[in-house]
C-alpha cells in the first residue's frame, strides 16, 4: 500500500505558504524602493571571492554547473521522469499536477519582471549577457517549483530511506541554483529569495489545494470510497 513518508500537513503548509508570502512581499518591496545597501553589500561580497568572469575551474565551474539545474532542457527531463514514475504508480492526479503546476508557475513568475521593471546587476564580466528584467529570478522560480514539486511527490508516494534522502536533496537544489545566480552576475540577493518565496508558495499551494483537502488527505494514493452505513 503506497504511503506518506513525511507529509504536508495542511495547518503546516498553510503557515509555510503564508511566511513565503510575506518573504516575497518584503523582497518586492525592497526593489520597488530601490537597489538595497544590503542587496549591493551581499551582492559584492560574492564577486570578491575567487576571479570575477573566471569560470573555467574551480568555484566558478562549479557555479557554472550548478545553474544548469534550473535551466529548461534540465526541468523537462526532471519533470517528464516524475510523470513516467507517477504513471508507473498509477496516480493520474499526481501526472496532471507534474505537467501543469511547474509550467504554470514558471511562466507566471516571467510574467512577473516587467511588473516590478527591477534592472540587472551591472557587472561587464556576467557569464552571460542578459536583456530582461531581473526581479524575481526566473531561473530560481522555475527551478523551485519544479525540485519541489518533486520533493513532495516522491514523500506523498513513496516510502523508505531512498525515497526520503531524494525528496532531501531535491530541497536542496532550488538554494544552490540561487546561489550560483548571484555568484555568476546575473541576479540581486532580493531576485531570488523572491524567486524561492514565489516557488515554495506556489507548489505548497498547489499540492495542499490538491492533495490535502478531504479523503485524498488521509488516504493518499487510494482512491476515495464511501464511509460505510454503520460508523457515526
Amino acid at each position: 500500500m503506497v504511503t506518506i513518508v513525511f507529509p504536508v500537513r495542511r495547518r503546516v503548509g498553510w503557515l509555510i505558504v503564508a511566511g513565503a508570502v510575506v518573504v516575497f512581499a518584503a523582497m518586492a518591496v525592497q526593489a520597488h524602493g530601490g537597489n538595497p545597501s544590503w542587496d549591493r553589500a551581499v551582492f559584492s561580497w560574492f564577486h570578491h571571492q575567487g576571479v570575477p568572469g573566471d569560470y573555467t575551474d574551480g568555484v566558478g565551474w562549479l557555479m557554472l554547473h550548478l545553474t544548469t539545474l534550473g535551466e529548461v532542457p534540465v526541468s523537462r527531463v526532471v519533470a517528464l521522469t516524475l510523470l513516467v514514475l507517477m504513471g508507473v504508480l498509477r496516480q493520474p492526479r499526481a501526472m496532471v499536477f507534474v505537467v501543469v503546476v511547474p509550467l504554470l508557475g514558471a511562466q507566471v513568475a516571467n510574467e512577473l519582471k516587467p511588473v516590478f521593471a527591477y534592472p540587472r546587476p551591472d557587472l561587464v564580466y556576467q557569464y552571460e549577457p542578459t536583456h530582461t528584467y531581473s526581479f524575481p529570478s526566473g531561473h530560481t522560480a522555475g527551478a523551485t517549483v519544479v525540485w519541489l514539486t518533486v520533493a513532495v511527490l516522491l514523500a506523498r508516494f513513496l516510502t523508505g530511506r531512498i525515497a526520503k534522502a531524494a525528496a532531501l536533496a531535491c530541497l536542496v537544489v532550488p538554494l544552490l541554483v540561487a546561489l550560483s545566480r548571484v555568484y555568476l552576475g546575473v541576479h540581486w540577493p532580493t531576485d531570488v529569495v523572491a524567486g524561492l518565496a514565489f516557488g515554495v508558495a506556489w507548489v505548497l499551494t498547489s499540492y495542499l489545494l490538491v492533495f490535502e483537502t478531504g479523503r485524498q488527505a488521509d488516504h493518499p494514493g487510494e482512491p476515495a470510497t464511501a464511509e460505510p452505513s454503520g460508523e457515526s
